[in-house]
């Protein structure tokens, strides 16, 4: 697989000195998780206040991280400023622009084997809620993150981030520039932390004109090798969305390792071992994943899969399998099953 193709990112976002201490410790966790996100190679932050960076780096000991590059910007920055700082400091590289108050989870790592180039990925957010659950603002006009392959084609940009109808904006003029914009936030999940509720902009902050919205969808598959538009075997013979085992694959000795593979690519040392050690205790392996995980999965691990398209996403914002879905697949299919959670070694 073409390496352009796969995480790694590189993260462009801003940073103001907010002077609301609970908004302020928001707008650092969200660096902080974002700085622990494997997905992430490099976060670029543009200082949007005239600070002494050495000052800033005392008072912020977390943008002393390896995986930080501060930008001494001065100013609020727009669109343009980091549309154009990609296109030329960051060629071949795949870029997220995200606001502020926005941190990424695994399923970043999904975008694994999609070709962004000609695209532009805007993503509705995930807020975060009270308990720490998430659910997505299913608003067709409403984005806080966005996702391409740099360089990308220019297009009118010259407005800020994180003001009303910047986002439907922005969609517009990439549609009207030739890009391919689409919204796969039913599959990667940009969380939004404000539970503080501090604002700094009204409605006569909006931009006003034309805009275009883009309604939330799943992420469309990555194109096969073969060129058709559709997943392709993978060498080890499994497709990516490949059906249920079938009965006469199974006899009445066979018993099943059942877990569900998480797409975090650090996750993927823990998780082959756990496999092996399944398999050297004579167990067949079969994982339980959302056919959109599975598309990623497909490319790292030799197992068996189970597409569940009914998870707790909508309730916890994370595809857990439920057990009884597990429990049903076992007495369809009439195997002994052993329920096992995917960093367990035998």
């Amino acid at each position: 697989m073409d390496l352009r193709f796969r995480s790694p990112m590189i993260l462009l976002t801003g940073f103001y000195l907010e002077t609301d201490p609970n908004r302020h410790d928001e707008l650092v966790e969200c660096l902080s998780r974002n700085e622990a996100n494997a997905c992430f190679d490099e976060i670029h932050v543009w200082i949007e206040a005239t600070v002494n960076l050495p000052d800033l780096l005392l008072s912020h000991p977390l943008l002393t991280a390896p995986k930080f590059h501060l930008v001494a910007y001065g100013q609020r920055v727009t669109f343009q400023d980091l549309l154009t700082y990609a296109n030329r400091f960051l060629t071949n590289r795949r870029v997220v622009i995200a606001n502020t108050d926005i941190f990424f989870d695994d399923s970043l790592c999904l975008l694994d084997g999609c070709d962004l180039s000609g695209k532009l990925l805007c993503l509705s957010r995930w807020d975060v809620q009270p308990d720490g659950t998430t659910r997505l603002f299913d608003h067709s006009s409403s984005q806080d993150a966005w996702i391409f392959q740099a360089p990308i084609r220019e297009f009118t940009s010259d407005f800020h981030m994180g003001v009303p109808g910047c986002d439907n904006r922005l969609a517009l003029e990439a549609r009207k520039a030739g890009l391919h914009v689409s919204n796969p936030a039913r599959s990667i999940r940009a969380c939004h932390l404000h539970l503080s509720g501090v604002r700094h902009y009204n409605e006569r902050d909006r931009i006003c004109g034309p805009g275009c919205s883009v309604p939330a969808e799943i992420l469309d598959a990555p194109p096969s090798r073969n060129g058709v538009d559709r997943p392709s075997p993978s060498k080890n013979g499994r497709t990516a969305c490949s059906q249920p085992i079938g009965i006469s694959a199974m006899n009445e000795d066979t018993v099943v390792a059942v877990t569900s593979l998480s797409p975090a690519l650090w996750r993927v040392p823990v998780q082959k071992a756990c496999i092996d050690s399944w398999r050297n205790a004579g167990l067949r392996v079969c994982s339980f994943n959302h056919p959109s995980e599975i598309l990623a999965l497909n490319s790292r691990y030799d197992v068996d899969w189970v597409p569940v398209e009914t998870t707790s996403a909508d309730v916890f914002g994370n595809y857990y399998i439920p057990v009884k879905v597990v429990a049903d697949w076992a007495e369809q299919h009439d195997v002994m099953v052993l329920l096992i959670n995917a960093d367990i070694e035998l």
